[in-house]
């Protein structure tokens, strides 16, 4: 299942031009006095400002190519030590010097700075070389609560990811009176990570009331009110606002924003399927970008690039750029984007079936998330398409539904179709799909072709795969039809293999013979020019089918092993399942009774051992393997008549409740266990110790902490001894008489 998602740029490094900040007069006057001792405001320090000629300077340092010889000139010739300081430290940040910017403006931390842009380089570069306690020092030995000195704490836990407590901050500063668009601006952000979008808006509308129409700050703004709507899913109000930044950026020669917006835009051309065009304009951006050395709007607009990649399935590009981007963000201790950049990884991972590779990518982006809510979303929903992936249905569940909690809390459209989708694949997975189904047709009520082109495409494929499996094969057709249309305009290939993939399956299921060849031949041309083990490996089973219809069993037996080595490779369970049970069934037809033997047991342990991680959900586990009657079915028919009355009459009881003796077995501990958390630690280890996520050293630790758990359990309940060494070889009638005597005693 591949997954798309957005990292959205939103607020970026403090790029932006310096702006004048508006004064209250509540707070200020022209000296070093007191004022309104009532609400405890001081300002016993020398207050200072910065000049037009260091706003010039400064203005040339973000914006511009520069000649950094010229501009140290031009420093020489400032009467301030503190502009001079303060501008050298911006060259010493463009440089990546961080330490060097932090000791120049941590030296003047003692002198009441106006200017707030001082105070974001600062924290910044704190965050950057690991100062933050320096800071934090600094803070507790004050006595004074001017703006500045608030406005730095506010940013120190806003940086720390304390987004909510960082919000508190920046309130109090305004409700103090001190108004400024740029304090307005951080309290958006903060509101827009914790994913209270509406609270977002309105503190950016109070700062474009401040702004006039030739503020170099406005277009900053303009880009923050275009990302609220574009996290909505409202492109083309998003698509309005960031054209107005690009426009506002030109007229006030404010480059990084102009860049900005472009790159913004460029996330609109994407997401409309508009890739190449939307790929020109992200290089281009970063061109111009390298010129004036911003590594954070690099950072974004590499990996945005790299977003755009996947689309076409240029896995390869897409992987490269992410690196890139990631190597910027490492450096520049971005934890938001870090969270975002973390979920894209993993989703390449994830493609490609690399499962453990994309849990651990998912994972470090949970841990970098905080309390950004969309980080949350992003990386929960990816965990659990792994868990999916490998067949850990209880744990997929689990984790869908933390992110789908998050997306409805701020009605996150793409991600709520994420999390939909996920669902319906799940469901689908474990014999549900009339369940399935109703979690892919609420996702389709939120989606139209011309705004969501790429969800739309993977959405049809997934409602088609549905129908099919209950024999609707006529919607099927239409609905993957309709995907390719879509696929084939949009360049999107993954999709485009996939549901040729499909087409062809519901045509076999149609005894259309011809017309399945016809679409299977593509896609497999396809999924191996782009090497998709686990497409090849469908595609394989697929053909394996066919062969079996018109009884051409040699190459039906040649494609259905092929089948099975791939889907192996990949992990893909149900694949490999139904291959080995055809592999049975033709080794029936062969009279190779022994070969026949060894592919249905083949077969029931994969099913068996997927089991472990369902116990924890008794609908999903019973579901799932209603599905698998045909199976043990055949396996019962292949012993009675080999004459092996008392084999048929273990696997009969195995297919009663197909994972009986591990159900026994945890029947039992959950009756024994009060401690739940162990509880679920015995059963994970279980899982992990069985899962292909895993290297074999790691599972030689997990099968230490098993042990050591199992060792605890039977210190306190000595009877649990004979539960806890149960083989699959154990006899039913067995086990159930010994639980029933337990229960007895």
């Amino acid at each position: 299942m591949k997954l798309k998602q957005f990292a959205i740029l939103f607020f970026t490094a403090m790029i932006g031009l310096v702006v004048m900040l508006v004064l209250s007069a509540h707070y200020w006057d022209s000296g070093n006095q007191k004022t309104r001792t009532d609400r405890k405001v001081y300002l016993t320090l020398q207050t200072v400002n910065i000049s037009e000629s260091c706003r010039k300077i400064e203005h040339k340092i973000r914006n511009s190519e520069i000649d950094k010889k010229l501009i140290e000139d031009e420093l020489d010739k400032l009467n301030s030590i503190f502009e001079n300081n303060y501008l050298s430290a911006l060259l010493k940040i463009r440089e990546g010097d961080y330490l060097q910017a932090y000791q120049l403006l941590f030296n003047h931390l003692d002198v009441n700075i106006l200017h707030l842009s001082f105070y974001d380089e600062l924290v910044i570069s704190a965050k950057i070389t690991n100062n933050f306690t320096q800071l934090n020092t600094w803070l507790q030995g004050r006595e004074e609560t001017s703006p500045g000195t608030l406005y730095l704490s506010a940013l120190i836990k806003f940086e720390s990811g304390s987004y909510q407590q960082s919000a508190k901050e920046f309130e109090e500063i305004v409700n103090r009176g001190f108004v400024s668009e740029k304090v307005f601006y951080k309290l958006a952000y903060a509101y827009r990570l914790t994913g209270d979008y509406e609270i977002s808006l309105k503190w950016l509308d109070r700062a474009v009331e401040q702004l006039s129409a030739d503020d170099k700050f406005l277009a900053k703004v303009l880009n923050g009110k275009g990302s609220i709507y574009f996290l909505s899913g409202d492109y083309e109000t998003a698509e309005k606002h960031y054209t107005d930044a690009r426009n506002s950026a030109i007229k006030t020669g404010n480059t990084a924003e102009e860049i900005k917006a472009i790159g913004n835009l460029a996330l609109i051309k994407d997401s409309y399927g508009d890739v190449y065009s939307a790929r020109e304009d992200f290089k281009s951006a970063i061109d111009r970008t390298k010129k004036i050395e911003n590594r954070k709007l690099l950072a974004f607009l590499y990996s945005e690039l790299g977003v755009s990649y996947t689309y076409t399935n240029e896995i390869l590009e897409a992987r490269k750029n992410y690196e890139l981007s990631y190597e910027f963000y490492s450096t520049l201790k971005d934890r938001e984007r870090l969270s975002y950049l973390s979920a894209n990884i993993g989703s390449i991972f994830l493609q490609e079936a690399n499962y453990k590779s994309a849990l651990k990518y998912y994972n470090d982006g949970l841990d970098h998330s905080a309390e950004n809510k969309l980080g949350l979303i992003l990386n929960l929903t990816g965990i659990a398409d792994v868990y999916s992936n490998s067949s850990n249905y209880s744990k997929a569940i689990e984790y869908y539904n933390k992110a789908n909690q998050l997306a409805d809390s701020i009605q996150s459209v793409t991600s709520l179709i994420n999390i939909e989708q996920g669902l319906g694949a799940l469901f689908f997975n474990v014999n549900k799909p009339i369940k399935a189904l109703k979690f892919l047709m609420k996702a389709k009520a939120r989606v139209n072709d011309d705004e969501y082109p790429f969800e739309t495409t993977e959405l049809y494929y997934k409602i088609g795969t549905v129908l099919a499996s209950v024999d609707s094969l006529g919607d099927a057709i239409k609905y993957f039809k309709d995907g390719l249309q879509i696929a084939l305009q949009t360049g999107d290939l993954y999709n485009e293999i996939i549901l040729n993939t499909e087409l062809a399956h519901t045509y076999y299921l149609q005894n259309k013979f011809i017309e399945a060849i016809k679409h299977l031949n593509v896609g497999s041309e396809l999924a191996k020019e782009y090497e998709l083990t686990q497409l090849m490996g469908l595609q394989q089973l697929y053909f394996g089918k066919i062969r079996f219809a018109q009884n051409k069993f040699a190459e039906a037996y040649n494609h259905f092993d092929n089948s099975f080595l791939l889907s192996e490779e990949v992990s893909d369970y149900n694949t490999k399942i139904e291959a080995g049970y055809n592999l049975a069934q033709l080794s029936v037809i062969n009279g190779d009774q022994r070969k026949a033997d060894n592919w249905f047991n083949k077969s029931i342990t994969i099913i068996e051992n997927i089991s472990i991680s369902l116990n924890q959900n008794q609908e999903i586990q019973i579901a799932h393997f209603t599905g698998f009657d045909e199976i043990y079915n055949s396996l019962i028919s292949f012993y009675l008549s080999e004459e092996k009355g008392t084999e048929a009459f273990e696997i009969l009881e195995r297919s009663r409740s197909r994972n009986t003796m591990q159900n026994l077995v945890n029947l039992k501990l959950i009756s024994s266990i009060s401690d739940e958390t162990m509880l679920n630690k015995f059963i994970d280890l279980n899982w992990m110790v069985k899962s292909d996520l895993y290297t074999s050293e790691e599972k030689d630790i997990f099968i230490n902490e098993l042990k050591i758990i199992k060792d605890n359990i039977i210190t306190k309940d000595k009877q649990l001894k004979r539960f806890l060494s149960i083989t699959t070889r154990k006899r039913i009638k067995e086990i159930i008489s010994n639980l029933n005597n337990d229960n007895k005693q």
